[in-house]
Parts: structure tokens; C-alpha cells; sequence
């Protein structure tokens, strides 16, 4: 999901899925994770921005619980998890599928302005131990990369008001202006992979939507989740999938594992 001015014109339109495919991720195939990696042996961590890096999610939060109550939705903590992570025609292609009667272009606006005069005024926070990791990473050697489902204009705004540079803190930084298929498409960590260097199978994935872990699974990577607004899916945990509350286990691990 993003927040940028100038209304649907300069939104991502970038297609999350195929004719024919189910929006729910029961329905996907996930039968296999890449869950034996050793995190130390990670050659390179590809970071979602939303929920991972930054603690933004909870004003997409308040700005739903708000649209809902004033357009009477009636929607469901569900529908959230399923429009997290993916680009905004997406979302508003589902949206309309689950309830035809909505104003769907109106209930977005209003969402997305909420969001954007949030963030034009506050920013938002880094989450925790993010500046720890991405410090490790760099120490160890260890590739990285930022892919977000959001505009550049936006990850721009958020890093500066952080007192950040997106590009000096990430090898490589991928947004919705660079793919044609966003999330659960694995296709902005393939090129995220591909523009640092590393194979798929040698990388890890940092996500907090159930969206973003299937585009992981995807594209071969490992995905690990970093728990932010929304649970883990029962059936990926069954699969298997690593989650934490934050980075910190990350960090012990690598710490643990380094032998310089």
C-alpha cells in the first residue's frame, strides 16, 4: 500500500496477479520453504520497507479502521492482511471483487490521504534494531537490498524525515516504479537478488505481510517474518516459516556465527 500526493494518476498500477489466480494465499502453493538456510551463511537481506523497517503500518491501520467506519464497510481484520503488501490497483481490484456496492476510488482516496498527512507531518519511526543490522550487515559483509511495494517519492520522504538515505543504507533500493508485477509476484526480490548479485537461494528475505512471504517463497528466497499488525499464517508457521517479534534474533545469531 502507498501514500503519495496526487490521487490514483501516480499510483503504482503494477498487476500482483495473474488472470485466473486466487487472491487468498490458502489457495497458493507453498509446499516447501528454504527454511534450512543458517542465517550466517546468508550472502545478502533483502528488506520490505512497511512494518520491517518502518513503523508505518499502524497509521494504514488507523486510517482503515477510519474509511471503514465512514464508508460502513463492515470489513473484516482479514481484509487487511489480504490488501497488505501489494500495490494499489491490486487492492482495489480485490476490494471491488469482495463488495461491488463500495466506492472503492473513494474509500482508497480517503485511506491514502489520511496516510500521506500523517506521514507529511510525523514521518515514521524506524523500527527496532533496524540501524543494528543494517550497521552488522555492512561489518559482515553481507549484501543488502530495500523492496517496497511504495513509490520512490515515498520511500524518499519517509527516509529524509527519518534523518536517512535510503540508497546509502541499502546496496540496492527496488520500488513499485521498477517492477511490472508487484507482490505476491516475487518479481521485485528477483531483481533485488539479481541487482546485488546474489542467487535467490542465498538470500533472505525480511517481510511482515502474508503478501510479501509468498512473493519469498516465490522466488526461491528465505523468508522470515518480522511480526508487525498482522499474524503469521497458520499454514506457512506449519510450513515452517521463522518469525520473530523483531530483528534482535537476527542480530544474536549473526553475531554468534561470525568468525572474522
Amino acid at each position: 500500500m502507498q501514500a503519495y500526493k496526487g490521487g490514483v494518476k501516480n499510483l503504482c498500477y503494477a498487476p500482483a496477479y495473474h488472470e485466473g489466480e486466487a487472491y487468498s494465499i490458502d489457495n497458493a502453493a507453498v509446499s516447501s520453504y528454504n527454511i534450512g538456510m543458517d542465517i550466517t551463511k546468508a550472502k545478502a537481506f533483502i528488506f520490505d520497507m512497511d512494518g520491517v523497517v518502518f513503523d508505518s503500518e499502524v497509521n494504514w491501520l488507523n486510517a482503515d479502521r477510519a474509511a471503514d467506519k465512514k464508508f460502513n464497510t463492515g470489513f473484516d481484520p482479514g481484509v487487511r492482511a489480504e490488501c497488505c503488501g501489494r500495490d494499489e490497483k491490486s487492492v482495489r481490484a480485490f476490494l471491488r471483487s469482495i463488495k461491488p456496492d463500495l466506492d472503492v476510488d473513494s474509500y482508497r482516496e480517503y485511506i491514502i490521504d489520511s496516510v500521506r498527512r500523517a506521514e507529511d507531518r510525523d514521518g515514521a519511526p524506524l523500527k527496532r534494531g533496524i540501524s543494528e543490522l543494517v550497521a552488522l550487515l555492512k561489518v559482515l559483509n553481507i549484501k543488502t537490498a530495500l523492496a517496497t511495494s511504495s513509490r520512490r517519492e515515498r520511500v524518499i520522504k519517509l527516509f529524509d524525515k527519518a534523518g536517512l538515505n535510503a540508497d546509502d543504507m541499502f546496496g540496492a533500493v527496488l520500488t513499485c516504479n521498477d517492477v511490472t508485477h508487484a507482490k505476491p509476484d516475487p518479481e521485485i526480490f528477483l531483481k533485488a537478488a539479481e541487482r546485488i548479485g546474489v542467487a535467490p537461494n542465498a538470500a533472505i528475505v525480511l517481510e511482515d505481510s502474508p503478501n510479501g512471504l509468498l512473493a519469498a517463497v516465490r522466488g526461491g528466497f528465505t523468508p522470515i517474518m518480522i511480526v508487525d499488525l498482522i499474524e503469521p499464517p497458520p499454514d506457512m508457521v506449519r510450513d515452517g516459516l521463522v518469525h520473530y517479534p523483531d530483528v534482535y534474533p537476527i542480530i544474536e545469531q549473526l553475531l554468534k556465527g561470525d568468525n572474522r
